[in-house]
């Protein structure tokens, strides 16, 4: 299955920026089986080499970091 970057972007993302043009994708979904176990699955765009996505996951880490911190601040 073939992957293209703009298939990667939700509409609410491109709603927030719409001059945005994506060049590499990935996107994390969480959810439950049909037994009721977690899962966990990564997409990602196809043609993303591996070292772009490991630095996207590394930046949405730290962002995530920063965003608890933040709002831990503020209660």
């Amino acid at each position: 299955m073939i992957v293209h970057s703009d298939d990667m972007v939700p509409p609410a993302a491109s709603e927030l920026w719409p001059h945005m043009v994506p060049t590499h994708g990935v996107s994390v979904i969480a959810g439950l089986d049909s037994e009721g176990y977690e899962q966990l699955h990564i997409v990602c765009s196809t043609k993303t080499p591996p070292w772009i996505l490991l630095g996207m996951i590394e930046a949405a880490s730290i962002q995530l970091a920063e965003w608890i911190a933040h709002g831990e601040d503020e209660e």
